[in-house]
């Protein structure tokens, strides 16, 4: 069985089977992720997700020397009944992930800082699904390993500066993040943000995709002949492709952010100023799934983050526009913000 082997060992399957003659570099979240392939596909399909941190190619200084490599074999198959496969995501042990379909297999080994995968046509073709549930989950994994710590928030930013959306999943973040994009603020992240705490603290965003509910129509009219679709998570959303409407930032990070709470069943709508210990207290604890890989190790990066600026609480509405008002005034007490130390 491929979930038990080791990443040396499936990589000797890959090499004994086929040449793996497409390769790319891209520098996501500023490190040098390699992808190598047997099918063109998987390299576009690898731009797709993570071309966005491209534009770090203009500034070399802010990329790392070293990155991970990600190597994939696509085979002819099926992925059982069901041609949009049921993806599944373990963590057998500290540092290693195993992706399982019915007819795919993908590991992660930080370390070995590497990863390897053998997938059917089938998954590949499932375009979305294979980006998000194989690629995307892949490259994130291995480098929240290489200091840069996940975080759960949205981000919004205007001329470097940032506000992290912070929330449990379903209050929100998404569609706020989109409100946002119409008032015309940059889209750094929809769900995750990475902390890097050496040599210096950054903040990196995830440029790519907005997803929201099916009834976002109901806020937005311009979305009411878009259809959702279904994501690995088992939801269904509609996708946004921030990039294809020129909502994202020049460079995917900045030093420069405060941190929203966001928060519905208040009074509100309404903004609360937060000192940094509540914010720091609210990043720290109870930490969803997923998300609780560094709960021993974020801590210390975090309460540098909300030392370097205000806190806020938001209270949300039912209609995100009545709150979205409320970040251009979060983002302008940043305007005389030191950068992150």
């Amino acid at each position: 069985m491929i979930d038990n082997w080791t990443i040396s060992e499936l990589d000797r399957l890959l090499e004994s089977h086929l040449s793996l003659r497409y390769r790319t570099v891209i520098p996501v979240l500023g490190m040098p992720v390699t992808f190598e392939a047997d099918a063109a596909e998987v390299i576009t399909l690898a731009e797709e997700s993570f071309g966005a941190w491209r534009s770090l190619e203009s500034t070399p200084e802010w990329i790392a020397p070293v990155g991970p490599t990600i190597r994939v074999v696509v085979r002819r198959g099926s992925e059982g009944s069901d041609s949009h496969a049921s993806l599944r995501h373990d963590l057998p042990r500290q540092g290693y992930m195993t992706i399982t379909t019915p007819g795919s297999r993908a590991i992660a080994d930080s370390e070995c800082n590497g990863a390897a995968a053998v997938v059917t046509e089938t998954l590949v073709a499932d375009r979305s699904h294979f980006r998000y549930g194989v690629l995307e989950a892949l490259a994130f994994f291995l480098l929240s390993w290489q200091d840069r710590q996940p975080i759960h928030a949205a981000a919004l930013s205007r001329e470097g500066k940032a506000v992290l959306l912070a929330g449990p999943s379903g209050v929100g973040k998404s569609t706020l993040a989109y409100a946002g994009l119409r008032i015309g603020l940059q889209v750094l992240a929809e769900d995750v943000v990475y902390l890097q705490s050496r040599p210096q603290l950054r903040v990196w965003g995830t440029p790519g995709f907005l997803h929201l509910p099916p009834d976002s129509a109901r806020y937005f009219p311009e979305l009411a002949e878009r259809q959702p679709t279904l994501r690995a998570n088992g939801k269904m959303k509609i996708a946004i492709d921030v990039r294809a409407v020129g909502a994202v930032p020049p460079l995917p990070v900045v030093d420069r952010v405060t941190v929203c709470l966001l928060r519905r069943g208040g009074s509100g709508p309404g903004l609360q100023e937060l000192a940094a210990t509540e914010v720091e207290q609210a990043l720290v604890t109870d930490i969803e799934p997923g998300f609780d890989m560094f709960a021993e190790t974020i801590g210390p990066v975090v309460r540098k983050v909300v030392q370097s600026a205000m806190g806020w609480q938001l209270d949300l509405t039912d209609h995100p526009q009545t709150a979205v008002e409320y970040l251009r005034r979060v983002l302008d007490e940043l305007d005389d913000l030191q950068e992150l130390p």
